[in-house]
């Protein structure tokens, strides 16, 4: 496919990226239909969130050889870099589009998103070198920060939030993605990935191999008394208007599975 790369937008790699978002979150049906007059960077918030989910999807896949995930990893940090120099690169994936549109748009726009997408490519590579690790809480936490803070910074950037404390939208935000991986948790032990950090595996005596016992059941009722106050919480009061509905839909999402994790309601591998 040819393309003019200073041409936005690309119509094809937009209904591609709306597709993939509605593959991993039904919400997009709704949020695709979203006039532009409501919502002007519905596109680029679109095309951000499929590069990487996209980008997930890749590490997380068990028919890649390491050395293929390595190199895909590789390769989108060296395509980061040229996207933000003076000549970007003309040969260009229909996925890498996304998130060449996304470049453009902080470019153009002055939001300084460079470190954030550095940091969360980051986390992505980390996600691939420890798989069949058991790792240390202060990696997981600093990984769950990789994760939750760029999150926050870039959304809030697409939404156009100004002067708005941030710190209540990362708690919120962090107690989302320890409920994902809760509710995600014998689906990625079967992947390798371990999110019961080492120091608790010994404090709780966890067996990884018994995802249903009643030491790993503790283990998580424990997280999630942990979680309650925040998760429930709503500090989307004085968001505008199209980033309090976002927020809402994204945290119901995650108190819809702490229900179904809390009752048992839920279908693990």
């Amino acid at each position: 496919m040819q393309t003019k790369y200073g041409e936005f937008p690309y119509d094809y790699p937009i209904k591609t990226a709306q597709d993939k978002c509605k593959e991993r979150y039904i919400g997009f049906r709704v949020i695709s239909k979203i006039p532009s007059l409501f919502f002007p960077n519905k596109d680029i918030y679109t095309l951000c969130y499929a590069y990487f989910r996209w980008f997930d999807d890749i590490v997380d896949s068990l028919r890649l050889h390491p050395e293929e995930s390595r190199f895909i990893i590789n390769r989108q940090k060296i395509f980061l870099s040229e996207l933000y120099s003076e000549e970007p690169p003309e040969e260009l994936s229909t996925e890498e589009l996304f998130l060449a549109h996304l470049i453009r748009f902080d470019r153009t726009q002055e939001k300084n998103l460079r470190q954030d997408l550095e940091t969360l490519i980051g986390s992505m590579e980390f996600d691939a070198k420890r798989r069949g690790k058991v790792i240390s809480s202060q990696e997981l936490e600093q990984y769950i920060n990789d994760n939750v803070i760029p999150y926050v910074n870039i959304t809030s950037s697409i939404l156009n939030v100004k002067f708005y404390p941030k710190q209540d939208l990362i708690e919120i935000a962090r107690a989302g993605f320890v409920v994902n991986y809760l509710y995600d948790l014998r689906e990625d032990l079967s992947l390798g990935y371990i999110n019961i950090p080492l120091e608790e595996i010994e404090q709780y005596e966890i067996y990884l191999e018994n995802p249903d016992s009643r030491e790993v059941q503790s283990w998580i009722r424990d997280k999630m008394e942990d979680l309650r106050a925040t998760i429930f919480s709503n500090p989307f009061n004085q968001l505008p208007m199209m980033a309090r509905l976002i927020s809402e839909a994204m945290i119901t999402k995650r108190r819809r599975k702490f229900r179904k994790i809390e009752t048992n309601d839920y279908h693990p591998i």
